[in-house]
């Protein structure tokens, strides 16, 4: 370079000028490149700074979006509600029916009291070991509430949808027994309310009406009535009975619910899920490891398992547990009792 810029400047004066101008320019271009280029620290520090961010920001976003699904599913289900309430303005101002009923049988009333389960809608399913199905579903909460709700979608927000495989119900599932779309619900009735009104109920604000009685599963075209009344004496109504067992039955369960063990969740919302209580009000309740108070302090709950594992599941060991309200000599789900004030008491 030296040699050709003497060789310019005796050659040409204005030479030097131009060289000198050209190697200024490629000097200023070099420091520009270097100034925006990052060095390996300054990278470090940058991915380091995202991987943070990232770490506090995800759970909140998650957060968020759990939030804006419960939101989602309270109103929802407070329309559902409001349906029920709505329903009894028009028969006699009583809750609709929770306990299956029996038509096969000569003498009325009579009930299924090993029945969980009715199809919903009514009509969709067809199957010949199922005759009366499709008459006695219409006559349970579900269906009976239909015309005031109009949606059974209100009732199934997006859970895992699941199919009986074994039973009499599994054979619904047969192609020629499906007659129509079957529309399965999320939410359980608290069959414990069938033919009683408000006024009848100690706490109306307090006790779940509606819930989700089988966790985060649903049955494809069919809903739980959870818990449900057992009524074994036919040609007497199935109420609830504070002092003893619907229709003063001399012996068997009072009631029946329907869960699984290892099975469904009830952390549908960070750890808990929405129950309807019998005034329309929705609200979370928050189901943590199960309702483990002791004494009349277990009666407060508002959800009925005394022990759930980190996955809101009822675990295999020690099993379904529920924290029970004594009743002369039985006892009932303190969860869902008419005449439970939720205040610790037991009167």
């Amino acid at each position: 370079m030296l040699t050709l810029h003497f060789d310019l400047l005796y050659y040409n004066g204005s030479a030097q000028n131009d060289v000198l101008f050209c190697v200024t320019e490629l000097i200023e271009e070099r420091n520009q490149i270097m100034r925006k280029a990052f060095t390996l620290i300054e990278l470090l520090v940058v991915i380091a700074i995202i991987a943070i961010l990232a770490a506090i920001l995800f759970p909140v976003f998650a957060q968020a979006k759990v939030a804006a699904k419960r939101t989602q599913y309270i109103a929802q289900s407070k329309q559902a509600g409001t349906a029920i309430i709505i329903y009894m303005a028009d028969y006699d101002d009583l809750f609709p029916q929770g306990t299956v009923p029996d038509l096969t049988q000569a003498v009325q009333p009579s009930f299924r009291n090993a029945a969980n389960y009715t199809a919903s809608p009514a009509t969709w399913c067809n199957a010949a070991s199922l005759p009366t199905l499709r008459q006695e579903s219409a006559l349970v909460w579900v269906n009976a509430t239909e015309p005031y709700r109009k949606n059974y979608g209100m009732l199934n927000p997006s859970n895992d949808k699941r199919n009986f495989t074994s039973g009499s119900l599994a054979d619904c599932n047969v192609a020629s027994a499906r007659v129509g779309t079957p529309a399965g619900s999320n939410m359980s009735y608290n069959g414990f309310l069938q033919g009683i009104s408000q006024d009848g109920l100690a706490a109306i604000s307090k006790l779940t009406m509606i819930w989700p009685g089988m966790g985060t599963y649903t049955y494809d075209g069919f809903t739980a009535v959870s818990p449900r009344l057992n009524c074994p004496v036919q040609g007497v109504a199935c109420l609830y009975n504070p002092s003893g067992r619907p229709q003063n039955a001399a012996s068997g369960s009072a009631y029946g619910m329907a869960f699984e063990v290892a099975g469904p969740s009830w952390h549908a919302f960070g750890q808990g899920s929405v129950h309807v209580m019998a005034d329309t009000s929705a609200r979370y309740i928050a189901y943590g490891s199960g309702n483990n108070a002791s004494g009349n302090a277990r009666l407060i709950a508002q959800q009925p398992w005394q022990f759930l594992d980190a996955q809101g599941k009822i675990p295999v060991t020690p099993g379904a547990f529920i924290r029970g309200w004594i009743a002369g000599p039985t006892f009932y789900p303190a969860a869902f009792v008419p005449n439970n004030p939720f205040d610790g008491t037991t009167n």
